[in-house]
Parts: C-alpha cells; sequence; structure tokens
C-alpha cells in the first residue's frame, strides 16, 4: 500500500513506517522532483539486533514519541536476566539510529539529557511518516470537517483513515505487550470511529453496497462490535435478505459466546427475531 501525499514530492518525509499489518520501514531515495520514490529497507539491517526494532515500536508508541532510557530498559528488558540492560539498550539505540539515518543526512532517532537522564526521540511526522499517525490525522480533520457541515471533505477524510487502517492491525505481532496498550486503545478508537461514520455516510447517501463491503470488512476487524453488526443487519433486512443476516446472527451468536462469554445484545435479538418471522412466512 503507498499512503497519498498533498506535500510536493521535495517536502515528502525522508523515511515512512508502516506498523498496520506488518511493520516496514520505507527510505526515500530521490530528493527532490517528480522522480522522488521509497524503498523497503531490508531485514538484514537491522543486524540481527530484534530489540532496536522493540525500541522503534515503543518510542512511536509514546507520546510525542519520547521515553527516557530507564522507561525503555524498564519496558523492554523487565523481567529478563539480562545483567546489563542499560548497555542492550544502547546497542539497541545504536542499530535504529543507523536504520533511521537518511541517505546523506542525519539520524532521525534523536538522543539527548535531562540532567543525568538520558532519552530518546524520533523526529516528527513530517520527517519520519507513520500511517497510524496519519490516520489519527485524517479522523480529527474528518470531524472538524463534520462540524463546519462539510459533508465531501469530512467523507475524504473518512476514507483515507480508513484506507490506511487495511494492511492489518496495529502492530499485530505486539498484541501482550504492556507498552503497546494504551496507543492501540486509541488506534482502535479512532478505528472503530471512522467506521461507524463512513458506513453512516454512505447509507445517507444511499451507497448501500459501499456501506456493505464497509460493514463486512469492519466486522473482520472487529468481529464482536454490535454497532457495527447492527447496521450491517438493518442494510440486509431492508433488502430482504433475511437468510444472509441470519448466518452472521448465528456466527456472531458463537463469537460472543466463545470469546466474551455474554450474549447478543436485546437490539440484535430483536432484529434477528424479526428476521425469522420474515423467513417463515416467506415474505
Amino acid at each position: 500500500m503507498q499512503a497519498s501525499y498533498q506535500q510536493e514530492p521535495s517536502s515528502l518525509p525522508a523515511m515512512r513506517v508502516f506498523v498496520f499489518g506488518d511493520v516496514t520501514l520505507e527510505r526515500r531515495i530521490a530528493v527532490t522532483g517528480p522522480d522522488a520514490r521509497y524503498e523497503r529497507i531490508p531485514p538484514d539491517a537491522w543486524q540481527g539486533r530484534s530489540p532496536a526494532l522493540t525500541l522503534l515500536k515503543v518510542l512511536l508508541c509514546r507520546p510525542r514519541r519520547r521515553a527516557a532510557k530507564e522507561d525503555v530498559v524498564a519496558l523492554i528488558w523487565s523481567g529478563t536476566q539480562l545483567r546489563n540492560a542499560g548497555r542492550a539498550c544502547d546497542a539497541a539505540a545504536s542499530v535504529l539510529r543507523s536504520v533511521l539515518r537518511p541517505a546523506g543526512g542525519e539520524s532521525l532517532l534523536l538522543t539527548g539529557h535531562s540532567g543525568k537522564h538520558p532519552w530518546y526521540r524520533l523526529a516528527d511526522q513530517r520527517d519520519l511518516w507513520v500511517d497510524a499517525d496519519a490516520c489519527d490525522a485524517c479522523v480529527e480533520r474528518a470531524i472538524q470537517a463534520e462540524g463546519r457541515g462539510n459533508v465531501k471533505e469530512a467523507i475524504s477524510f473518512w476514507e483515507e483513515a480508513f484506507r490506511l487502517q487495511q494492511r492489518g492491525p496495529f502492530l499485530e505481532d505486539d498484541a501482550t505487550a504492556v507498552w503497546v496498550r494504551e496507543r492501540r486503545q486509541l488506534v482502535e478508537g479512532n478505528q472503530r470511529l471512522c467506521l461507524h461514520h463512513l458506513a453512516d455516510r454512505y447509507l445517507a447517501d444511499q451507497r448501500r453496497e459501499e456501506a456493505e463491503v464497509l460493514l463486512r470488512n469492519a466486522l473482520n476487524i472487529f468481529p464482536t462490535d454490535e454497532d457495527l453488526l447492527f447496521r450491517l443487519l438493518t442494510l440486509l433486512a431492508q433488502q430482504d435478505r433475511a437468510q444472509e443476516a441470519l448466518h452472521l446472527v448465528t456466527h456472531a451468536e458463537y463469537l460472543f459466546s466463545q470469546e466474551e462469554g455474554r450474549a447478543l445484545s436485546a437490539r440484535i435479538r430483536v432484529i434477528a427475531e424479526q428476521l425469522r418471522r420474515k423467513g417463515t412466512s416467506g415474505k
């Protein structure tokens, strides 16, 4: 997937990071002109040091992309038997500094000290573009456009946010990591907001097929989101597609029981019963 940009080629970020789906880094290899393009940074650039990649992920999850070294050590090496975690952290930072060095430029991993306490910080979105941060920005702009009553502009931002999400789950290989929880909650909250608003806009504009595709894709991401399920069931019911809708209900009942240990909400059960009656009556 290629991200879309509004800037001139000469102002494109030096590097890009994709954290939806497989984590991917790209470096700009043409600095100016219409031929500006990116190449993927190969795995061997990490020199076999996975802590360097983990350090990058941790910093991307932190406010302002910044963390004190002691916090990084506690987050990454806590509970390990490593005797000198501080030295391991320095080694990881050295590798990451090299990976994040654009051609002919300074590294996008910045370091400094607050008193005697060292810290690490990543360059901002202008130089180090991150798809999840771009998605958040699109959601904010969509909300602002909604507030101004500019529906067309809002839809374009909702659609761009949705497109950015399509590579896969946010940092999917780090689902159990403590340091990713807060950032994941924010990202997934914005994802759901995007999906709900965009589905409603499509439905309001009678773009039913687009709404259906969106909702089915959304339920693949969030299979126990009852708001999304309710919208899709309502859409199918309006088109007299009771059998398809009831298959969704049966699948949802299983998922809710197995994954969350609860039953479907009353509004889902009501629409399911209405669909069953239609099926029985042959209407």
